[in-house]
């Protein structure tokens, strides 16, 4: 059911040297601690998606 995810991730976690995941509750606009990170994570991977470099 989720294989292509699945695959994805395992494709994508070779590539850093270090790796966080961090459960959120939801996507919110409040100033707390982890909302803000939160925020800043989308921000980064939006620009990772749109300027995409090719480790192949």
């Amino acid at each position: 059911k989720n294989g292509e995810q699945i695959r994805d991730l395992l494709h994508a976690i070779q590539l850093p040297l270090e790796i966080a995941v961090v459960k959120c509750s939801a996507h919110t606009r409040s100033q707390d601690f982890v909302s803000m990170g939160n925020g800043y994570a989308d921000q980064v991977a939006r620009f990772c998606a749109l300027n995409c470099i090719s480790f192949k």
